[in-house]
């Protein structure tokens, strides 16, 4: 946990749903007095809009007092159309939620007040989040947001929080396989309406985080291009002073990529040791590789490795005509 948010209003949480159905939520919140926590569910649009559409559910839940409590909220839903969806909290001074630091597929919102001029009743929500060791601020549409109350744990990360994404505490049940090293061969390299990105274990990189990409039998290859997390949520707005970091904490520092050979033997593609950039392209033409392999060594800040994407273009003839493609 990095801290807690007493819900002085309603709040957000948006959820990325992969599952055919949805048989609730574990949350983690701190109770001062018995109270009920009222609650409703919602999906996302069809355009992949990151606002909540038609409402699913309403639930309401007993609480007892208590700190460190894991409440389970019942669903128990059909979920005709996967991608995001939305959970949200009404007001309950008595409650406070447990904050965490996220990857992309899971972000906190707080209301707004109603826009005259493009009244949308589906967009009342901001995802402004403030800084560590800010306490307060209002918002460019009028939003008045409120700090966490933030732990030492949160304290000692300040200087990466402009770039973090945020969530409230909780667990989707069924589990939801959302940041699989399949995405990192699928057609997208950002989020869409489900995050499309691949992120290891917790680590200290004691050992490098590493995925594979194999192929049934060897190929000629001109290159790998790797694309990594540079927080696509963050919006750069003008600073005169600049920020604390030098590198967005969620970009790969360190890595190597290796090509195994048909022999067993393996060639260095690259390896690089203070990368902060999204894209990568290194050119490497090796013939008869089996496999290629990615080792995240080290991070900007975030303790786990995030990748969008992994291609290898390969060599093949065409007409007599050598041409490059992504396999």
């Amino acid at each position: 946990s990095w801290g807690t948010e007493t819900l002085t209003g309603p709040r957000m949480q948006l959820l990325a749903i992969a599952s055919e159905r949805v048989d609730g939520v574990r949350l983690h919140v701190d109770v001062t007095r018995a109270t009920d926590l009222a609650y409703h569910f919602h999906q996302g649009p069809d355009n992949a809009s990151t606002y909540p559409e038609e409402r699913l559910m309403t639930g309401r839940v007993a609480l007892s007092a208590g700190e460190g409590q894991r409440v389970f909220l019942p669903i128990d839903c059909a979920i005709g159309r996967p991608g995001w969806h939305f959970l949200i909290f009404e007001e309950n001074p008595d409650v406070r939620l447990h904050v965490v630091e996220s990857p992309p597929g899971s972000l906190r919102y707080y209301p707004r007040p109603e826009d005259p001029i493009r009244p949308n009743p589906f967009s009342t929500w901001t995802l402004r989040s403030l800084p560590i060791g800010q306490q307060r601020a209002t918002d460019a549409d009028g939003a008045s947001v409120l700090a966490p109350q933030w732990s030492e744990h949160a304290l000692r990360r300040r200087e990466l929080s402009h770039f973090l994404g945020f969530a409230y505490a909780c667990e989707v049940l069924p589990a939801q396989h959302l940041h699989g090293p399949s995405n990192l061969v699928n057609a997208h390299s950002r989020p869409t309406n489900l995050p499309n990105l691949w992120v290891s274990a917790p680590t200290g990189f004691e050992r490098p985080e590493w995925v594979s990409l194999e192929w049934p039998e060897s190929r000629d290859i001109t290159g790998v291009q790797v694309l990594f997390d540079s927080a696509l949520h963050f919006h750069f707005g003008q600073s005169w002073q600049g920020y604390p970091v030098r590198a967005v904490p969620t970009l790969v520092r360190e890595y190597r990529i290796l090509a195994c050979l048909d022999d067993g033997s393996e060639v260095t593609v690259a390896e690089v040791r203070d990368n902060h950039l999204r894209n990568r392209r290194h050119e490497a033409r090796i013939r008869c590789v089996r496999s290629v392999r990615l080792e995240c060594l080290s991070t900007h800040g975030v303790e786990r490795a995030h990748v969008y994407a992994v291609r290898v273009f390969a060599a093949r003839r065409h007409d007599g005509i050598e041409m490059n493609t992504i396999r």
